[in-house]
């Protein structure tokens, strides 16, 4: 069911959805929540697709979608011999939804796709890209167990990693989506299960994935760069609990070294665009970075053992610094203000031996920002007719001001 663009589509893909609910719930012994799908609004999709997750089985609904987005599924027509035509096929490279990075320049003369995809533009394929993205996140919390989950992740992270991995930054955005869902589905089995299959499996390509991906998507829209680093350290912290478990495939040394080198990759990142200004959306892309990626892998570095920062703390500097001392007052001005000064601390935390040395510098750029938040302080009261009281741009720096006090009082 693709999410069509139109009005008119959609009510239809909620329509074909409901009777899919409804032939789901048929054969069940107590025909149980047999009403629940009509009981939802024509753009509630997203229970409908779980209420049929839980009726039919996440494994396959996971596969059958793999099979479709690889193209290895094929289109209905009058022969019945279509329905075993996802265990026949074999498995191939041929991926008519994505290209890979590099890949743009391939010849694809010799390979023969299953589905003739050439009434199909581009706008269509995207669209059945993000109908796999909506349908793995919405039945991917409908597990019943942690071998259900374990199984059904094997078929979502591959689809998941080819679109991460791929030259439009949209897919990106999706992959980064997908990873976000697994790592939630496997949130209730974390402290006492086994280490899930896919890890070993792909733990090397992912992280190569979300390295590639960040550097090509430094200028894109901030909430796609915010995602991304967002699925980046949720995917380390959930390897660095994995890595706590005496028979985990990942050490901790290599969750730790892992962590380290995704925050100095960021903080590079950030340096090149502090160097651009606060244009074109610039200052959000950072505050989003710093948020979402940076701030967490600190925040975790610092509840380690043996100061497990000190080793990126001149990178850390070089890019937070800067950023305290960020010029503007507007809410993202102040966005930006906030969240490096919450990553200093996480970074004096982690790295506490050798941050004594750097106490004064810290806190100049601290008593700097002060000084600047009064004077936006006394130009919002003299303009409250603009700005009233109790507006975001009041609260963004009420908290300002707050948060720089403890920032240099712990710098002392």
């Amino acid at each position: 069911i693709a999410p069509w663009s139109d009005c008119l589509g959609f009510r239809t893909a909620a329509g074909v959805l409901k009777q899919i609910h409804t032939a789901s719930v048929i054969g069940l012994p107590s025909r149980m929540n047999v009403h629940d799908g009509n009981e939802h609004s024509s753009t509630d999709i997203l229970p409908l697709l779980q209420s049929i997750s839980r009726h039919v089985g996440v494994q396959v609904i996971t596969s059958t979608v793999r099979a479709f987005f690889y193209a290895r599924l094929s289109y209905p027509s009058n022969s019945v011999s279509n329905v075993s035509d996802v265990a026949s096929k074999p498995v191939g490279s041929y991926i008519p939804l994505v290209r890979r990075i590099g890949d743009e320049k391939r010849e694809l003369e010799n390979q023969k796709p299953d589905v003739d995809t050439s009434d199909l533009t581009k706008e269509h394929n995207r669209f059945r890209v993000s109908a796999a993205t909506l349908i793995f996140c919405a039945v991917l919390s409908q597990h019943s167990s942690f071998k259900a989950c374990d199984s059904a992740l094997s078929d979502v992270i591959p689809v998941a990693l080819t679109l991460l991995d791929d030259v439009q930054s949209f897919h990106q955005g999706l992959g980064a989506a997908i990873i976000l869902s697994a790592i939630e589905s496997l949130s209730p089995f974390e402290p006492d299960t086994p280490t899930p299959a896919f890890v070993a499996k792909f733990n090397p390509f992912l992280t190569s994935a979300f390295e590639t991906a960040i550097q090509h998507s430094g200028r894109e829209e901030a909430p796609l760069i915010t995602t991304i680093c967002f699925a980046q350290s949720k995917w380390i912290h959930y390897l660095s609990t994995l890595s706590q478990h005496p028979n985990c495939i990942v050490p901790q040394a290599t969750a730790n070294a892992l962590a380290r080198k995704a925050t100095a990759d960021m903080m590079h990142r950030v340096i090149n665009q502090a160097q651009f200004g606060g244009r074109d959306g610039n200052d959000e892309r950072i505050a989003g970075m710093l948020v979402a990626g940076i701030n967490p892998l600190l925040a975790l570095l610092a509840n380690l053992p043996d100061a497990a920062s000190i080793e990126i703390t001149r990178v850390g500097l070089s890019a937070l610094l800067p950023l305290i001392g960020w010029r503007g007052s507007s809410l993202e001005s102040h966005a930006i203000h906030i969240s490096s000064m919450t990553c200093m601390l996480s970074l004096m935390n982690g790295a506490y031996p050798i941050m004594t040395k750097h106490g004064g510098k810290i806190l100049t750029e601290v008593m700097l920002l002060l000084d600047r938040s009064d004077k936006d302080t006394a130009y919002l009261s003299e303009t409250n007719s603009d700005f009233p009281c109790g507006s975001d741009h009041h609260t963004a720096a009420n908290v300002t001001v707050k948060v720089a006090l403890y920032c240099g009082a712990v710098s002392l």
